[in-house]
């Protein structure tokens, strides 16, 4: 997990948020970062530890779980009768896309090492 680049695209997040002016979007921002950096950081945990076991399906469905998890959290956001939760939803997918490039790269550099 690159530290560097999750703090960088939080700065940019959050600079893009100030440029637009769009104040109230910032705690949601930064508290999706922060449960995207907590999911990643988990599914990472369990896919160590569950390595052992090499079933091609465990990829599957960690990120079925991931899904599910990020659903759940942007609950209150779809149910909500706000005008700008598709912003709120927006952002949140945004982030969570850019996070799965990174790790994608990120598991890539580890390929090409091993």
């Amino acid at each position: 997990m690159n530290l560097n680049l999750r703090l960088a695209f939080l700065v940019v997040n959050i600079g893009a948020l100030r440029i637009f002016q769009i104040k109230e979007l910032l705690y949601f921002a930064v508290s999706s970062h922060l449960f995207l950096f907590a999911l990643d950081v988990f599914s990472h945990m369990l896919e160590k530890r569950l390595k052992k076991a090499s079933n091609p399906l465990l990829a599957l469905s960690i990120s079925f779980f991931r899904t599910f998890i990020c659903l759940v959290f942007l609950l209150p956001q779809i149910t909500s009768s706000n005008s700008n939760r598709k912003l709120y939803i927006i952002n949140f997918f945004l982030a969570y896309f850019m996070l799965l490039i990174i790790n994608l790269i990120n598991r890539k550099k580890q390929l090409n090492k091993s």
